[in-house]
């Protein structure tokens, strides 16, 4: 009798589960007040015998689904990083709208040098936490409080990866002007501000993407972007 055996090749996607590489939350009511995203690396990752640094990249979108900004930062083992959502995410739109609420999704990656618009090296050891306002119904006056919760881990799926990472290079590309980060010092970004040659470059209506960002400085992160000079 012959048997014949079947080889059956199973491809695993290397974004195809929920785990702690790709995370998402979200800040609500940020007209009445900042919301902030802290993060921590665990160590988990190890190269040459030594845990690595990891680079929290980080997409934020509008109720709108649009990307409205996106930025990096660098975060080494066991260090913690803070960001306020008002002062380094939407401090400075292109267009005068400023979202009151975001989805914020960080991916983590290991690559040599931190970019959100060509991250690769996908890398676990990210935790992250997020602040929020929530609308106290209980009271008589409008109040609102303060709500604090991990992440949520998401799956991290190929197309998700391209459109993050594409989204954000049409922003660095298109939207970076002069940035000044939070310490005074400045630097030159990439083309230009002007956001009728960015709708035209896109062959899209933008209403509200921002200057994008690379929030990177040694380990620190907050980097915001001048106003936009007069044509």
């Amino acid at each position: 009798m012959r048997f014949s055996l079947a080889l059956v090749t199973v491809a695993v996607s290397t974004f195809a589960f929920a785990d702690d590489t790709f995370q998402v939350r979200h800040a609500t009511n940020l007209n009445m007040g900042d919301s902030f995203v802290d993060f921590t690396n665990s160590g988990a990752t190890v190269a040459n015998g030594e845990s690595s640094n990891l680079c929290a990249n980080l997409y934020t979108f509008d109720p709108q689904e649009e990307m409205v900004s996106c930025c990096t930062c660098s975060v080494t083992p066991n260090a913690l990083q803070s960001l306020s959502v008002l002062k380094s995410l939407i401090s400075n739109t292109l267009t005068p709208a400023i979202p009151t609420s975001v989805v914020i999704k960080v991916m983590a990656t290991n690559d040599t040098t931190c970019n959100a618009a060509t991250a690769t090296s996908i890398a676990h050891g990210l935790l992250a936490w997020g602040t929020t306002l929530h609308r106290n119904t209980s009271t008589v006056a409008p109040s609102y409080e303060v709500t604090e919760t991990a992440f949520t881990f998401a799956e991290l799926t190929e197309a998700e990866f391209t459109h993050i990472t594409s989204t954000c290079g049409f922003i660095l590309a298109n939207g970076s002007g002069l940035l000044i980060d939070r310490w005074g010092t400045r630097r030159r970004g990439a083309l230009n501000h002007d956001a009728t040659k960015a709708r035209a470059f896109s062959g899209q209506i933008i209403q509200s993407f921002r200057h994008g960002l690379d929030c990177e400085r040694g380990t620190r992160c907050g980097w915001t972007a001048s106003p936009r000079a007069a044509p």
